[in-house]
């Protein structure tokens, strides 16, 4: 039944990284059909990234209220309705609703479904169980590329799309075979007391690390990973899409990865080696953009492969782990979603600005910004944040005290 009750929360993940996976593909395509410019495919990107903030927002008072498995079945309907309707949409103003309404279902996910797991698995394998969800976001991510370059031929952005519903279909069904969590009935703190009780230190630690999470550019690389390959030189959206394979595929072993060691190796650890790892990758590519290596097309994929396995064994997995192991039962649920608020608010201002900055001051530079950013991340890591492994989720509450 543990098991049978991560994989039904796990979907939550798989919806996660299909939908916000899928505009990379279908980006170019949408572009031709309603002869979007530059601003507007950032703003297409960016509508799926405003609808999670108020996902996230509204997540932690709804798993409190109404507990953590209504909550992630309202955010499969959520996902089975926006992915039709995205796939019928009839104008550019159209399809940024729909996708605005498919981002409330992420952001709801992105906090619900990490959470329901921690609370309902053994301390000694809380880690690796939480990592469940993020394997199934990076299989979501894969589905989606996949799906994307076989379709590419044809250019059918719809069927991109509309391919989400079936897995909140499948969601929906696991719904009747698992129950929910046992701490989801305890009480809870309420909005107007909860900064009267939260300790400040640890809300900070939890803000902060999802912040670092978005601002060090990894969903630069997932959304915009075909037109990184065609400025490296790729000829055609097809090939960069095949090339957006492997990357995806890298995220899916390397999550293995964590998995497999994350309740063995600790996730400190896990999260040094990870963000040094990713700020070392950055800063090769950028210099193989700054002076124009003649190898570009073969050192762009290198890198990105390299930074999206440090992503994957670090920062990607373990900021959702952290944050549902750290706050206190009668504060998570709110001080997750405050937590999972600025991590979408991050991701909304890299991903709307990414497109701009390289306009403005090249790939090469843009890149060099999120090498420095990775590498201060480093060190608010190695300052700030304490060993959880091992540790039961009451221990943890005075972790930080």
């Amino acid at each position: 039944m543990l098991y049978l009750s991560v994989l039904f929360a796990s979907l939550g993940g798989f919806l996660f990284g299909y939908q916000t996976g899928i505009i990379a593909g279908a980006l170019h395509f949408i572009a031709n059909e309603f002869s979007l410019g530059r601003f507007q495919q950032s703003n297409l990107v960016s509508s799926i990234l405003m609808g999670a903030l108020l996902g996230s927002l509204i997540a932690g008072t709804l798993a409190d209220k109404y507990g953590r498995k209504a909550t992630i079945a309202f955010s499969s309907i959520i996902f089975l309705i926006a992915s039709l309707l995205s796939a019928f949409a009839g104008s550019y103003e159209s399809l940024l609703l729909f996708r605005f309404i498919s981002g409330i279902g992420v952001g709801i996910v992105s906090l619900i479904c990490p959470l329901y797991i921690a609370e309902i698995s053994p301390a000694e394998r809380r880690g690796s169980l939480v990592c469940v969800n993020q394997f199934a976001v990076t299989v979501g991510i894969l589905s989606s590329y996949i799906f994307s370059y076989m379709l590419s031929v044809s250019g059918n952005w719809r069927l991109m799309l509309g391919i989400g519903a079936l897995p909140a279909l499948i969601q929906i069904f696991f719904l009747f075979f698992v129950s929910d969590t046992p701490k989801s009935t305890a009480p809870k703190e309420k909005w107007n007391t909860f900064f009267e009780h939260i300790s400040k230190k640890v809300l900070f630690i939890g803000i902060a690390l999802n912040i670092f999470q978005q601002i060090t550019g990894i969903n630069v690389v997932i959304y915009f990973a075909p037109i990184i390959f065609l400025e490296a030189g790729f000829d055609g959206p097809s090939l960069a899409l095949y090339a957006s394979i492997s990357i995806a595929i890298i995220n899916v072993f390397a999550s293995v990865i964590s998995i497999w060691l994350l309740d063995k190796v600790g996730r400190r650890l896990f999260l040094l080696i990870g963000m040094l790892g990713m700020g070392l990758s950055l800063v090769f590519l950028s210099l193989a953009f700054l002076t124009g290596m003649s190898a570009i097309d073969k050192i762009a994929p290198f890198c990105l492969m390299a930074y999206v396995a440090f992503f994957a064994i670090g920062i990607g997995p373990i900021t959702a782990i952290f944050i549902a192991e750290v706050f206190p039962l009668k504060l998570r649920g709110k001080a997750m979603s405050i937590a999972t608020f600025a991590n979408w608010g991050s991701n909304y201002l890299v991903s709307l600005t990414f497109l701009t900055l390289v306009g403005n001051f090249g790939i090469g530079k843009t890149f060099s910004l999120y090498a420095l950013l990775s590498l201060l991340a480093f060190y608010f890591i190695y300052l700030f944040i304490r060993e959880t492994k091992g540790k039961s989720l009451d221990e943890l509450e005075t972790l930080y005290k």
